[in-house]
């Protein structure tokens, strides 16, 4: 558990836990957090920040930024970014259990615009 890695105290996990099982999404999947849960902000960076590790440290991006679970890399080299991107999905979906959102990937140049956070 992610969680776990930083923080000892078994009640505080506890507690986490009842507050991440307590949020039901449609059609009765339990995914996520709810945005206005004041413990999302904690979480996302204590969670995503394994993501931040991999994308600095393994793929040896030079140029991410992320907010929350939305995240960008940018880079002058298409083919890089063409492969890493089975990378990136590859350890979304496996270490974090993530999956990308088809409509909302893309490789394009800076000059056609950027749409993040929007």
């Amino acid at each position: 558990m992610i969680l776990a890695k930083h923080i000892a105290d078994r009640d505080i996990l506890w507690l986490l836990g009842q507050v991440i099982d307590s949020f039901s999404s449609v059609a009765g999947q339990d995914v996520g957090l709810p945005l206005s849960n004041l413990t999302s902000q904690l979480l996302v960076n204590i969670y995503m920040n394994e993501f931040d590790q991999f994308v600095k440290h393994k793929l040896k991006a030079r140029y991410y930024i992320r907010y929350a679970d939305d995240f960008v890399v940018f880079s002058r080299d298409k083919r890089w970014l063409e492969r890493v991107l089975p990378r990136i999905r590859d350890f979304l979906r496996g270490e974090l259990q993530l999956e990308l959102h088809p409509d909302k990937i893309s490789i394009k140049t800076l000059a056609s615009g950027v749409d993040f956070l929007g």
